[in-house]
């Protein structure tokens, strides 16, 4: 059935159909669920951090200013960013693009000057951002520190 309607239909589809496009990139996935069981307030050392975690993420350029470059903290955060683009062409292309970069878990060990474990604090976000929801719609994430109280 190769009408000149079917044709001008098949095309018309091609033409309107929309595009989408998703991606989703997770920054330290290995950082998601750290298990710091083994870690001792006023007992672990740095050297025993590094053992049972691995080395920490390095502060970026920006972090660096806000929290000093020093060695009294590492950090392990996990960020997830997901993208996802509509492209709608009615008469002209008109792209809408919709990004939520969130920090999925974090992880910071604090040191005293003695270089032993002083606080572990752990701090976390679930669920997924809608697109035009704002941030006091987001789901409550969950925060948890053990400090020297908790010897």
């Amino acid at each position: 059935m190769n009408t000149p309607t079917a044709r001008f239909v098949a095309t018309l589809v091609l033409v309107l159909l929309p595009g989408c496009a998703f991606n989703r990139e997770v920054v330290n996935q290995q950082n998601r669920s750290i298990d710091t069981s083994g870690l001792k307030v006023g007992v672990s050392s740095w050297m025993d951090v590094l053992a049972q975690l691995g080395p920490p993420t390095p502060p970026n350029s920006e972090a660096i200013g806000q929290e000093g470059a020093s060695l009294r903290f590492f950090r392990y955060p996990c960020s997830e960013v997901r993208t996802t683009g509509f492209t709608f062409p009615i008469g002209l292309i008109l792209p809408f693009t919709w990004t939520d970069d969130q920090l999925v878990a974090d992880t910071v060990i604090e040191f005293d000057d003695n270089g032993l474990v002083a606080a572990i604090h752990q701090s976390g976000q679930v669920g997924i951002w809608r697109p035009w929801d704002d941030e006091d719609d987001r789901p409550a994430g969950w925060a948890r520190t053990t400090d020297g109280g908790s010897r």
